[in-house]
């Protein structure tokens, strides 16, 4: 399995926006929480980013989850980038 970082930036009205969505966006991360994939999520208490850490076979599974994002769809997230991530503190 491997570690990928997913970060968002956030409209700068991202409080008011989200909200439309937010119920969409929660079932999305649930389903990925409870097949393992999705580990844990959230934005930055400025609310300019949020992070969402995933362990899964594939970057695939990610882009899926990008893909049907509503948050995405709907522009309360702005950009996006998928970084793979060498986690080592799990074996430590």
């Amino acid at each position: 399995m491997n570690h990928y970082i997913l970060k968002y930036q956030l409209h700068k009205d991202y409080l008011n926006k989200r909200e439309l969505f937010r119920q969409e966006h929660f079932n999305l991360v649930k389903a990925y929480k409870e097949s393992g994939e999705l580990l844990m999520g959230g934005a930055t208490e400025d609310h300019t980013e949020a992070f969402i850490i995933f362990k899964c076979r594939s970057k695939t599974r990610v882009e899926e989850f990008v893909d049907n994002d509503p948050y995405i769809i709907s522009g309360t997230v702005t950009e996006w980038q998928i970084k793979a991530w060498n986690m080592v503190t799990a074996d430590i």
